[in-house]
């Protein structure tokens, strides 16, 4: 007892000194100090050459600069147990908490387990399993933690805490918390001091109502800026913003692009090479083959500057300034909207879309409350011409050509023969200077259809078309614009309301500037969503629809019919579905609705459930739903 005794005086006397001295040890002592260790109460155990000390109440341990307190602990060789209400510190600001620790001696590696807290200045960390190096003040993570840092969160699976340089490193699922602030991302790098975070892989933020994404860059939270590249996008409130770099000031509101630019703000569309958008203000310039699509109007240039509130444009270089009254095109535009005038200078070209007239000149002013223009030319004099009328629908194609029918006629070949034909064979035996055959293929027979050439508009490539009630693509198109008759060929594909149609050949025969019946020629296929999982069918060799004021009012389809129709109860909920193969079927409808169908000639039909049934397996041969080549509005035609 007098030797325990004797022990604990001993080791008291050492700790108390030590901790005196604690303001001048430096931590470059060396590894090999030994620990020292104080409590109420010393028990050792001696197993062989292996020397055991426990500890119990109120420990104190002291080891290269860092205290260890705790409820119980075991030192056995050059390692250091603490067990319950464990706390280590070092120097003045780093402290940390945990139920229990494992003190390397010789490497000064702290292991801590359970209810871990680290605190450093205004930092806090918490996870359940930390290491801690005192000799570097690096700490270390592999299973999720917090940092909180006064109104910052900080969350990820793994991590590093470097305290003397004040620099975290975070890795898998990092989230990043302050206020309306929010970052996802799978790793990142976050300055102590400054608050800011730097990433090199894909990375989510979203700050109040704006969402920013890119897999490169760095944001700063004190000041709200930050820059953005790699696939850079931001989505705001009313805005959308992708280039190949983003720069952002949440603070001023400020917003740049650069390269590759393009930038939506509800109705408006923009492109250029760099994008400068002040939010506060609503003041955008475009720099490099800008160009911009708007509600209201469009332009293009090398620069352009407007306002999204005053709507007012200022252009240099060649550009073009187009809206509801005027497209213009000169080496120089302004338009001012709250005076509503304008004034184009060098080389314009003016045209009203109003009055249908154009008119060419060096200078040119315009006012919109009486349709006011006035010309100037320095050298010779200005040009007006009065433009040709145009019809309601949009048109669009690499190749566009007007011509006019004599005939039209249909008439059915054989392949064989009609690889034959041609142009001027045709033209010959109709007696007309030149025609347009089109051929239309199918196994053993094709349709011919021959057009003389000056009343018809031609489109070739790539066909585009949008009207409000009809959408279509397809390789060429014919369009007459006395009867405003439309016909389509190579892989044509027509969309009105919720239907699809596609065919070899398509022709669209309105009246009053309303569809009146559609035609469907060779492997004709009608197909219809309203909810995009279940899809209604029709298939036949031909399709006739027609309708009643503009509404579907019959659809007779002939040859091969047959019919895949999802069936639906008063409140659209979905009840069966018919599936029918005969040679013709009619369907009949009721304010487009459909309200009876009738079927012709080895009918065969049947009713299948709608769960168990295989629906992928229900669709018929050639099926193929496109709805995203459809035009949204005259606007979406390529050009």
């Amino acid at each position: 007892m007098t030797r325990l005794l004797l022990i604990l005086i001993l080791t008291s006397t050492q700790v108390v000194s030590l901790l005196a001295q604690t303001d001048t040890l430096s931590r470059d002592t060396t590894a090999a100090e030994d620990i020292v260790i104080d409590a109420d109460r010393l028990v050792v155990i001696t197993a062989g050459d292996t020397v055991t000390q426990l500890v119990y109440g109120d420990v104190r341990a002291y080891h290269q600069g860092s205290f260890m307190y705790s409820d119980s602990a075991r030192r056995r060789d050059d390692i250091f147990t603490a067990m319950s209400n464990v706390v280590m510190l070092q120097g003045d600001s780093v402290r940390l908490f945990a139920d229990s620790l494992r003190y390397e001696i010789d490497t000064s590696v702290a292991y801590l387990y359970d209810n871990v807290a680290l605190k450093h200045l205004d930092q806090e960390l918490y996870t359940d399993r930390l290491v801690y190096n005192s000799a570097t003040q690096i700490a270390y993570y592999y299973d999720t933690a917090v940092l909180v840092q006064q109104t910052s969160t900080v969350r990820s699976l793994k991590g590093v805490f470097d305290i003397d340089n004040e620099i975290s490193y975070y890795y898998h699922y990092v989230t990043v918390e302050d206020g309306d602030f929010t970052l996802r991302s799978d790793s990142l790098v976050w300055y102590n001091r400054s608050k800011r975070a730097t990433f090199n892989s894909p990375t989510r933020i979203s700050t109040g109502d704006s969402e920013i994404y890119c897999e490169q860059g760095y944001y700063d939270l004190y000041d709200s800026t930050g820059l953005f590249k790699v696939n850079a996008q931001y989505v705001g409130d009313e805005t959308t913003a992708l280039a190949d770099s983003i720069y952002y000031d949440g603070q001023s509101g400020l917003i740049e692009l650069m390269g590759n630019a393009r930038y939506y703000h509800l109705g408006d569309t923009a492109t250029a090479d760099y994008i400068k958008y002040n939010q506060s203000t609503g003041d955008v310039l475009l720099r490099g083959s800008a160009i911009y699509q708007g509600v209201q109007r469009s332009a293009e240039g090398e620069v352009i500057r407007y306002n999204e509130i005053s709507e007012g444009f200022e252009t240099e270089g060649r550009s073009n300034l187009v809206d509801a009254e005027r497209a213009v095109i000169a080496d120089r535009l302004t338009y001012d909207k709250a005076k509503g005038s304008g004034r184009a200078i060098g080389d314009v070209d003016y045209r009203d879309t109003i009055n249908k007239a154009r008119i060419l000149a060096d200078s040119l002013d315009f006012r919109d409350a009486d349709e006011y223009v006035l010309a100037t030319a320095l050298v010779g004099k200005p040009v007006y011409s009065q433009l040709m009328d145009a019809d309601s629908i949009h048109i669009s194609a690499d190749t566009l050509r007007s011509i006019t029918t004599i005939d039209t006629s249909y008439t059915t070949t054989p392949t064989d023969t009609l690889q034959l034909l041609s142009e001027e064979v045709v033209a010959d035996s109709l007696g007309v200077d030149s025609v347009i055959v089109v051929r239309t293929d199918s196994i053993l027979y094709d349709t011919i259809m021959v057009i003389d050439t000056s009343n018809y508009i031609i489109a070739d490539n790539d066909v585009e078309i949008y009207r409000t009630d009809l959408q279509a693509v397809g390789d060429s198109l014919a369009y007459d614009r006395r009867d405003s008759t439309i016909f389509l060929f190579g892989n044509p594909i027509l969309w009105s309301d919720t239907t699809q149609f596609d065919a070899d050949t398509i022709a669209i025969y309105m009246r009053d500037e309303a569809i009146d019946r559609i035609e469907l020629i060779n492997n004709a296929m009608i197909i219809s969503s309203t909810d995009m999982v279940y899809y209604s069918q029709i298939a036949g060799r031909k399709i006739d629809a027609y309708f009643v004021d503009g509404e579907l009012d019959s659809m007779v389809v002939s040859g091969n019919a047959q019919s895949i129709y999802y069936m639906a109860d008063d409140e659209e909920g979905y009840i069966g579905i018919n599936k029918t193969d005969c040679a013709r079927i009619v369907f009949l409808f009721e304010e487009s609705e459909l309200s009876d169908i009738k079927f012709y000639n080895d009918n065969e039909s049947k009713i299948l459930p709608i769960q168990g049934t295989d629906h992928e397996g229900l669709k018929l041969n050639g099926f193929s739903w496109q709805i995203t080549r459809r035009p949204e509005s005259s606007a979406d035609l390529k050009s």
